[in-house]
């Protein structure tokens, strides 16, 4: 049956979505790993000398799209949590997944992330960021939380979504409204948040001396004004799309990606070389307009790329729903080895697209063989995943037989 004609059941768990998330992870490790490929090299420079522009797109490409998809699965999943369990159940079960990784990671992954950098980092990468290498542990400042800020501003969202959601039970009590709205009111909402993205993307471009594709990671605690309402927009599309219906009555959620064989196309052959050479190119345009293209490029993106999954990821697949659970421990823990495996290959005789791809597959390699080991069954795998059960050992006369005769 296609999702145009389903409602999201309280229990039902979306396999393609899931998949989604997944894979917004797990590329964002490959993006991590190309940075010492770029030709603005990352904090380890690689010798190789075959580096070409196609890293610097392939970097640009995947992050035009990749935390704005994840923030509308995020909000998507917060807002199906809370038809599920109810807003307090919602507020806590997101604490435990968010919070409490972010507060131990502060503590562990970032500071060895930081010291790595540090060590391990070029010269001239370090000169760029003023930082003084005398022995004392000064480190080139990338934000407080390092990569994971994105846990940061999800508290943030969260706990902005549940203060709307006390806010319209108090209305409901006090005027007896159930904040229904009407149809139409879906077309205006998108209208107002693809319109917001657009905004933040110029406003984020013109704060900038040099063009950048995307948005960039939050420098502070407290966050900047254009960066947070920018991802919160892809937080609200993802709880819309969970909450509202269309004006025809569907569930808003059936209609993404309905046509995705024909936007992905567009949005990779069209959408991002036109976004590219409006920001970076011999063509630079107005910003306001490279600000366009780019959130055409990002919106067009999410759309054919969930499109795709819902097509083919639709079903349940052991193997695929066991790395969907393993992509979040992986994510968290990769850049200390990413730091490590560039920084071991980096004078090695071997091409850039070679060590790129060896360097991905034996850091998942790695990191999935952790999982499988100290995370899945334990108390981290139930912070981040919720429990597993441990599969008994198959005692089957037939396994034993299997066995037995080799």
């Amino acid at each position: 049956m296609d999702r145009e004609n389903e409602t999201v059941s309280p229990t039902q768990r979306l396999h393609d979505f899931d998949a989604l998330r997944a894979a917004a992870m797990l590329l964002g490790i490959t993006l991590h790993a190309c940075s010492a490929y770029r030709g603005a090299n990352g904090p380890v420079r690689d010798v190789s000398s075959d580096k070409t522009a196609l890293f610097d797109e392939f970097f640009h490409a995947g992050h035009g799209f990749r935390m704005q998809l994840f923030f509308i699965l995020s909000g998507f999943f917060t807002a199906m949590l809370h038809q599920r369990r109810g807003c307090g159940a919602m507020v806590k079960q997101r604490a435990i997944r968010i919070l409490v990784p972010l507060v131990v990671g502060i503590f562990t992954i970032v500071p060895v992330t930081r010291w790595l950098r540090i060590r391990l980092g070029s010269e001239d990468w370090i000169e760029r960021r003023n930082v003084a290498v005398d022995g004392s542990i000064e480190i080139p400042w990338s934000g407080p939380f390092e990569h994971l800020w994105f846990l940061w501003f999800l508290t943030i969202f969260v706990a902005g979504y549940g203060l709307l959601v006390a806010v319209r039970l108090l209305v409901r009590s006090l005027t007896g409204w159930r904040g229904e709205l009407p149809p139409w009111s879906v077309n205006v909402a998108m209208g107002v948040l693809l319109v917001t993205t657009w905004g933040c993307q110029y406003l984020m471009l013109s704060s900038r001396k040099n063009p950048y594709f995307g948005a960039p990671a939050p420098l502070s605690v407290i966050p900047d004004a254009r960066i947070a309402a920018y991802y919160a927009a892809f937080f609200c599309f993802g709880i819309v799309m969970h909450s509202v219906q269309t004006s025809t009555g569907r569930p808003f959620v059936g209609t993404t990606g309905n046509r995705w064989m024909y936007v992905l196309p567009f949005s990779i052959l069209i959408a991002f070389p036109l976004a590219l050479d409006a920001t970076y190119g011999e063509h630079r345009t107005a910003l306001l307009v490279a600000a366009f293209l780019q959130a055409v490029y990002t919106w067009s993106m999410i759309y054919g790329v969930a499109g795709l999954f819902r097509r083919w990821m639709r079903k349940d697949n052991r193997r695929i729903r066991y790395v969907s659970d393993s992509a979040y421990w992986l994510y968290l823990m990769h850049p200390p080895l990413v730091l490590l495996g560039q920084s071991t290959m980096k004078d090695w005789p071997l091409s850039a697209s070679v060590k790129f791809i060896g360097l991905n597959l034996v850091v998942m390699a790695l990191l999935i063989v952790s999982y499988q080991l100290f995370v899945r069954y334990t108390p981290i795998g139930w912070t981040l995943n919720g429990r597993r059960t441990r599969p008994l050992p198959d005692t089957s006369i037939r396994t034993r037989l299997k066995a037995t005769l080799g």
